[in-house]
C-alpha cells in the first residue's frame, strides 16, 4: 500500500496482523501523550518541580492523546459492530471489553486511597466506587439519587463518554447498519450547529440542547465520527468517507477543545499519524514495533490508575530526594504504575474476564465462542 492516504482502495479481506497491532500501537502513543500531560501539565500546582516542561509542546498538550484514544474507539467499535448480531451481544461484548480492568482498577484505587493521601482527589468513600463500576458519571448519578458521590479517578471522565458512545451508535446500527454511519453524522453535526451558530431556536432553547449535548456527551462524539468513517474508508477502500473524516476534524476540535491555532496542530498531526498507520506501511511497521505494542497492551489499565497515583508518588518523591531533577521525580511513579498495569493486564483482566465469561456466557447475552475479539477490538 504505496498510494497516499484517503484514495488507496483497500480490499475487504485485508485484516494484515500487522495492521490491527498498529492499532494496538496507537493506543500505546496514546497512553504515554497522556502521562506527559499528567506529569509535568495537568498537576502544576501541585507538582511545580516538575512543572517547569509544562509548556512543552507534548506536556501542554498531551491530554489529546484522550482525543486519540476516542478516534481509535470509532474505528473500532464500527469494526466490532460488523461482527455482532445484535445489539445485547455488542453491549455484553463492551461491557466485558470494560469490567474486569475497571473494577480491579477501582477496588485497587478505593483500597490505596489511605497510603496516598496526596492523591488530588482526596479522601475517598465506598460510595464513590459506584460510577466506575455502573460506568456512569458521578453528575448523573447525584442528579437521580441524592448521594453526593465523586468519581474515584478523574481519567474515568473519558470511559463515561465512551459508554455513551457505545449506546448511541450501537442502537443506530441495529436500526439501520447501512445508515447508521450518516446517522451519526447528521447527529454530530446538528449538535454543532445548534450549538455554535446563532439563530432564536438555539436562543430559545440553549439551556435544553447544552444539558442534552452534556448528559449525552455529544460534543465529543465528532472524535467517534472520524475512526468510523476512517474504518469504511480502509475496510471497503471508501474515498468518501475518508475525505468526509477530514472533514469532521476541525469541527470536532471546535466543539471540544477550543480555538487555539496549536491545539488544532496537535489534533491534525493526530489525525494524520492514524491515517498514515492505516495507509503506509512504514507507520504501521513502527506502531506494531515492540515499544508501543507494550504501552499499548497496558493503556487501558494504565489509563484507569495512573493519574492519582501517580501525584501522589511524584509528591513522595521529591520528599524522600529533594535534589533529584524536577524532569526525573515522576519516573519513580510512573515505574510502580507501569508494573501494576502489567500486572493487571497480563493477569488479573484474564482471570476475571474468564469467571465473568463462565459465569455469564450462557445466559442468553450473546457472546458465544463464534467470534472471539481481537486485541484491537
Amino acid at each position: 500500500m504505496t498510494a497516499p492516504a484517503l484514495v488507496i482502495s483497500v480490499p475487504e479481506t485485508d485484516t494484515s496482523p500487522r495492521r490491527i497491532a498498529a492499532i494496538d500501537g496507537l493506543r500505546g502513543l496514546s497512553i504515554v501523550l497522556v502521562l506527559l500531560y499528567h506529569c509535568y501539565s495537568r498537576w502544576a500546582d501541585l507538582l511545580p518541580w516538575a512543572a517547569r516542561y509544562r509548556y512543552f509542546v507534548l506536556c501542554e498538550h498531551g491530554g489529546l492523546g484522550v482525543n486519540l484514544f476516542f478516534i481509535i474507539s470509532g474505528f473500532v467499535i464500527f469494526m466490532t459492530l460488523h461482527n455482532c448480531r445484535t445489539f445485547g451481544e455488542f453491549i455484553y461484548r463492551r461491557w466485558l471489553r470494560l469490567f474486569p480492568a475497571m473494577s480491579l482498577a477501582t477496588l485497587l484505587m478505593y483500597l490505596s486511597a489511605d497510603l496516598l493521601p496526596e492523591r488530588p482527589v482526596g479522601t475517598l468513600a465506598l460510595k464513590d466506587t459506584i460510577p466506575g463500576l455502573v460506568f456512569i458519571d458521578p453528575g448523573i448519578i447525584n442528579r437521580i439519587f441524592p448521594l453526593e458521590v465523586k468519581v474515584i479517578e478523574g481519567a474515568f471522565w473519558s470511559i463515561f463518554v465512551e459508554v455513551k458512545f457505545y449506546l448511541i451508535f450501537g442502537a443506530l446500527y441495529f436500526i439501520s447498519k447501512d445508515r447508521a454511519l450518516s446517522y451519526l453524522s447528521l447527529l454530530f453535526l446538528a449538535t454543532w450547529i445548534c450549538l455554535n451558530i446563532p439563530s432564536n431556536l438555539a436562543a430559545v432553547h440553549q439551556d435544553l440542547l447544552y444539558a442534552l449535548t452534556k448528559i449525552l456527551s455529544l460534543h465529543h462524539m465528532g472524535w467517534f465520527l472520524m475512526g468510523a468513517l476512517l474504518y469504511q474508508a480502509y475496510n471497503v477502500g471508501s474515498k468518501r468517507s475518508g475525505v468526509l473524516s477530514a472533514f469532521v476534524l476541525p469541527l470536532a476540535v471546535l466543539a471540544d477543545s477550543g480555538e487555539s491555532a496549536q491545539i488544532f496542530f496537535v489534533c491534525v498531526l493526530l489525525y494524520a499519524v492514524f491515517v498514515a498507520t492505516l495507509f503506509n506501511k512504514s507507520f504501521a511497521k513502527l506502531f506494531a514495533s515492540r515499544f508501543f505494542l507494550f504501552w499499548g497492551f497496558i493503556s487501558y489499565p494504565l489509563y484507569l490508575i495512573h493519574q492519582n497515583i501517580l501525584v501522589a508518588l511524584t509528591i513522595k518523591t521529591h520528599a524522600v530526594f529533594p535534589d533529584l531533577p524536577g524532569l526525573l521525580t515522576p519516573l519513580p511513579g510512573v515505574g510502580a504504575v507501569v508494573m501494576v498495569s502489567y500486572l493487571l493486564a497480563q493477569y488479573g483482566e484474564p482471570l476475571l474476564k474468564k469467571w465473568i465469561v463462565i459465569i455469564l456466557g450462557s445466559r442468553g447475552l450473546g457472546y458465544t465462542n463464534r467470534h472471539r475479539p481481537s486485541k484491537a477490538e
